[in-house]
């Protein structure tokens, strides 16, 4: 043999997670009676949004109800995983209007 085995070397190798951003459009304004929708918004690394929700409208697993007038705002979030940090929330928000504008509170 020419060649003598190699030493073992052992070292730590760290590697840092990567950033993630969310991309959530959201055009206003509504019209309370319309069909509850599913948002969309998306996070650079392909895991799923938590989305929460605040003011005359609701939330649950992704579809977005209009429950009364006035101003809803919609909060799109990722919290990362073992490969990718937390994404920074990312908010929407938009008036809710009645479908009868002489009936809106807030005109």
């Amino acid at each position: 043999d020419l060649w003598s085995p190699a030493a073992e070397v052992r070292r730590v190798l760290r590697v840092a997670r990567a950033p993630q951003e969310v991309t959530f459009d959201m055009t206003g304004p509504r019209m309370l009676g319309e069909q509850s929708f599913e948002l969309a918004a998306s996070a650079s690394s392909g895991l799923p949004i938590t989305y929460t929700a605040s003011g005359p409208c609701a939330v649950e697993q992704g579809i977005l109800s209009l429950l009364d007038t006035g101003k809803c705002s919609v909060s799109a979030f990722q919290a990362g995983d073992a490969d990718w940090t937390a994404a920074s929330e990312v908010v929407r928000s938009f008036l809710i209007i009645a479908a009868d504008p002489s009936a809106d509170p807030t005109s």
